[in-house]
């Protein structure tokens, strides 16, 4: 609940957050009446009359209709997905590469410890 002296003193804000919390309300009334309407559905589906004998692939129907509701709901809920960010490439230094003779030894022996003669 807001304290009268957390509010700001400007008419131009205080009419914006009236606008914005009518439009969470009108929201949020807008969701308690489609929730109901699945919870009836549901409850017509499962717990309808005796008498009146409903065919299983129609409750199939009618539970179909309800889950893409129910995910409609959800998908409208969740944020929508970002590709993962990648940690920036560094560079590679050009040493490495600049002289490819340097690379390969010459000679027929191995200088290293190994001292094991090459073919």
């Amino acid at each position: 609940m807001l304290n009268a002296a957390d509010l700001p003193d400007d008419i131009d804000t205080l009419k914006a957050m009236i606008l914005a919390a009518e439009g969470r309300e009108e929201r949020h009334v807008e969701r308690i009446a489609q929730l109901e309407k699945l919870l009836a559905d549901v409850k017509r589906a499962l717990f309808g009359r005796k008498s009146e004998r409903a065919d299983p692939d129609q409750f199939e129907l009618a539970l179909e209709d309800i889950e893409t509701a129910v995910e409609s709901l959800q998908a409208a809920k969740r944020p929508p997905k970002r590709p993962p960010k990648r940690p920036p490439k560094r560079p590679t230094s050009g040493r490495l590469l600049a002289n490819p003779a340097r690379a390969r030894p010459t000679g027929d022996r191995c200088r290293s410890i190994c001292r094991v003669s090459r073919r």
